[in-house]
């Protein structure tokens, strides 16, 4: 068996360890990731076809609020979810949407806008996704 050391251990493939690569990534220290698939195509990102909730100004456009994202989040997720979180997520969701696009993950759009559909259990069209379904950032 191998032994390896590292200064920070990433555990997961998904978009969240990929995010947090790449903000350790200035540090000095060394930095591991360990995920059970292929680093980008795996873990919860995968799950969820590379498609990305926001309330964005094209939803906004066809009467989607902040408020409803949440209320339609803590709705799908039967009580499971953490209100907070769930908060968070979706106050902080266009902006790292955004950000996405600047690093490079390539969004459906139409005509220059992003192309926003309804999701399963919410109201309004506010999920957009990759151009390559399934594989975000890779």
């Amino acid at each position: 068996m191998e032994r390896l050391t590292t200064d920070i251990l990433i555990m997961g493939g998904g978009l969240a360890a990929m995010t947090a690569a790449l903000e350790a990534s200035d540090s000095p220290m060394s930095i591991l990731m360990a995920s059970k698939g292929r680093v980008g195509n795996s873990g919860a990102t995968l799950m969820a076809g590379s498609n990305f909730a926001a309330v964005l100004p094209e939803a906004q456009e066809q009467g989607d609020t902040l408020a409803f994202h949440i209320e339609d989040t803590l709705l799908s997720g039967a009580g499971i979810n953490d209100p907070n979180l769930v908060h968070i997520l979706a106050r902080n969701a266009p902006a790292d949407l955004l950000w996405l696009e600047r690093l490079g993950v390539k969004f459906l759009k139409d005509k220059g806008r992003f192309d926003i559909r309804k999701p399963p259990g919410h109201r309004h069209p506010r999920t957009v996704f990759t151009q390559n379904y399934g594989v975000p950032m890779t």
